[in-house]
């Protein structure tokens, strides 16, 4: 936290504003700076041109860029190095750990980022391992939220990244075939019985293998209830692509706030 009163201090404004600035730049460099490259510190191999390409950045944001890219690799390798295929990092212990069914979550959340910071074989790489090697057959209670965000859009954001064109198929690399998205539907349908409620905002925790526990209570935050919109939509809208058909009992499409709306 920011402090500049009494007591335990904490960094000073100066410090929170130049925090800020270097976070906004992360995000711009990463945003603008998408493009072919190769593997994590390694030479940009495949049209690394466009990667090393700076006509359109802002020259702060060309300067930082492989920085930036530097940081990408650092966090990603360590994961690699450290934790995988477990879903997190602990980062002071340098150890594994499974927090949510052990499937990496970590390694799913990451590979759109690889994606956009031009490390293309290395995305090649962990979705072929992906599709090949994980399962959402668990008996294991997750957080809607946090495998939304993290585990369906991971999935849906990287099978976009070979759909738009943003990675090459690279047949003797990954022969993708829609894979991703499979386990994206899969995922997704294990996800649905949360949804059983009279106002369609979702329970905060489903077992992947035995859907909802009778048990769970129906308390839950804003971003728990409005979050999985983005993500379930684009499953959906994406199926007709695939030639998938739609899984039944779809979410809702809209949700009735003001009837389990609790202040205070």
């Amino acid at each position: 936290m920011c402090s500049g009163g009494g007591g335990k201090k904490g960094p000073g404004p100066a410090a929170c504003i130049c925090l800020l600035v270097a976070l906004l730049l992360v995000t711009a460099v990463c945003v603008r700076g998408g493009g072919p490259g190769g593997g994590l510190g390694e030479d940009e191999g495949e049209g690394g041109g466009a990667w090393r390409s700076t006509d359109a950045l802002h020259p702060i944001e060309a300067e930082m860029r492989p920085y930036v890219r530097e940081m990408i690799g650092h966090a990603f390798n360590s994961y690699i190095k450290y934790a995988f295929p477990k879903d997190e990092l602990r980062p002071v212990s340098g150890a594994g750990k499974n927090t949510m069914g052990g499937y990496g979550w970590t390694l799913i959340d990451a590979l759109d980022t690889l994606a956009v910071a031009g490390f293309h074989t290395e995305f090649r790489r962990y979705a072929r391992w992906v599709e090949e090697n994980v399962s959402f057959d668990i008996d294991v209670s997750v957080s809607v939220f946090e495998t939304t965000i993290r585990a369906l859009g991971g999935l849906l954001a990287a099978h976009f990244m070979y759909e738009e064109g943003v990675v090459e198929i690279v047949a003797s690399e990954h022969n993708y075939t829609g894979g991703l998205m499979r386990l994206a539907v899969d995922l997704g349908n294990r996800l649905l019985p949360c949804f059983n409620t009279s106002t369609g905002i979702p329970y905060g925790a489903v077992n992947l293998r035995h859907g909802l526990d009778p048990t769970e209570t129906t308390i839950t935050s804003t971003a728990d209830g409005g979050t999985f919109l983005v993500e379930m939509t684009a499953c959906r809208a994406s199926l007709a692509t695939t030639g998938m058909s739609e899984p039944p009992g779809v979410p809702p499409r809209h949700c009735l706030p003001h009837e389990a709306l609790r202040l205070g």
